[in-house]
């Protein structure tokens, strides 16, 4: 045995352990409060470890992927920290270990094509737990004694002794033992995790998901208007349209904000998503009997002038971000952070035109009755659960099927 190869993986696997963890920790947060926070490997647009973790391939049998990944890591450690310890007595484990790293290279390599090629980003955490695993299938071998020229003939002889055939294997692979104590620690992790996600879990209510998607399509689908000037997320040319009425210093608002754009990311091809301002403030939306936000009007006006000049997702985002702070003086300062000429941007703000942007999102909002915000449209019908993923990914996934002959371009532009 060769210590210095087992004490790297030993401590690669403590990396990886850590990173998984967090990681699954994270999928708890988005899950339960959205990307309001972000974490500090979402960096920019395209490096954004959120997405990857908001998105429906990040759980595996109702778990997150992460959670399996830590329990990976932690029986890989373990059987490395036992070689070191029992040098030659450990040959069993420390030939499962190697051949379970070897498979969990393909799942890596198909993790890693969603995240570029559907989710359209970079997760550095898993480029990190990728590399665990790479480490692993490398030193375990080494650890081992074995040369690259051997391994073919080490993995034929191993499968020969495991079905209980003749081999010049000169040690007992015991693959049932090994398999019963990695299932052992599987399902005991995954009880531990369903136990954790059914006390910090988001709350789901209304029946199982197919109960809410057959109330969700029981109800009446209004024909909503598209304003062409409103801002759009995803794919402008999607048949798939949710219109979201909201209002910046709303509370629910801010869920809204930072839950559905990570659970659409994997749809961003065949979606578009629109945003349209219902401020609850009597200052510019006369429907209301008494203002209940009194910077929201100006906050909505400001995002009107922000979409002109072509930031309106990212301002959008400041503003939800920073919902505490709103006021005249602070969304100007930060109107001059971004750049922007401070009097020409309250012109814009102060615009009639603007004025009007605002009146007609707010007068087609009254037509269909919205009954407070977030309200949030799907092809027409109100998508009353946007907080619960699974259901959102449901409904979407079947709007998807319903228009087929659509758009299908599945890429993230």
């Amino acid at each position: 045995m060769r210590k210095g190869a087992l004490l790297l993986v030993f401590a690669a696997a403590a990396l990886g352990a850590a990173l998984a963890g967090h990681s699954s920790f994270r999928h708890l947060q988005l899950s339960r409060h959205g990307a309001a926070e972000q974490s500090y490997c979402s960096l920019s647009e395209k490096i954004d470890c959120d997405v990857v973790n908001a998105s429906s391939y990040s759980e595996f049998l109702g778990v997150p992927i992460a959670w399996w990944g830590l329990l990976f890591y932690l029986l890989v450690g373990a059987a490395a920290g036992y070689g070191w310890a029992r040098g030659e007595a450990a040959r069993p484990a420390l030939a499962a270990a190697w051949l379970a790293s070897l498979g969990s290279l393909g799942y890596c390599a198909f993790l890693a094509w969603v995240a570029v090629h559907i989710l359209g980003v970079l997760c550095l955490e898993c480029l990190g737990m990728y590399a665990v695993s790479v480490t692993s299938a490398l030193a375990l071998p080494f650890g081992m004694g074995l040369r690259p020229r051997e391994l073919p003939d080490f993995i034929a002889d191993y499968a020969r002794a495991s079905l209980g055939r003749p081999s010049p294997l000169d040690f007992d692979p015991r693959p049932l033992r090994q398999a019963l104590i990695a299932g052992a620690v599987f399902l005991a992790g995954w009880g531990v995790m369903e136990g954790i996600q059914g006390f910090a879990g988001p709350r789901k209510r209304g029946g199982s998901v197919a109960q809410r998607v057959a109330a969700f399509y029981a109800g009446p689908a209004a024909d909503i208007a598209i304003d062409p000037a409103w801002p759009v997320w995803g794919n402008p040319e999607a048949r798939i349209v949710l219109v979201e009425f909201s209002d910046f210093q709303c509370v629910f608002c801010r869920q809204a904000a930072f839950r559905l754009k990570p659970f659409l990311q994997e749809f961003k091809g065949d979606i578009r998503y629109h945003f349209a301002n219902y401020p609850m403030d009597r200052a510019c939306n006369p429907a209301l009997q008494r203002s209940l936000h009194p910077q929201a009007c100006f906050a909505a006006k400001a995002g009107i002038c922000a979409a002109r000049k072509g930031a309106f997702w990212d301002f959008h985002d400041e503003l939800f971000r920073e919902q505490g702070r709103l006021s005249m003086g602070w969304i100007l300062s930060r109107s001059e952070a971004r750049g922007w000429d401070r009097k020409d941007f309250l012109a814009c703000i102060e615009a009639p035109e603007t004025a009007a942007r605002l009146r007609a999102d707010i007068k087609l909002g009254y037509g269909l009755r919205i009954p407070g915000t977030p309200t949030v449209f799907l092809n027409g019908r109100e998508l009353l659960q946007w907080s619960d993923a699974a259901f959102v990914r449901r409904v979407v996934r079947m709007e998807i099927g319903k228009n087929a002959g659509g758009h299908s371009d599945r890429r993230a532009p």
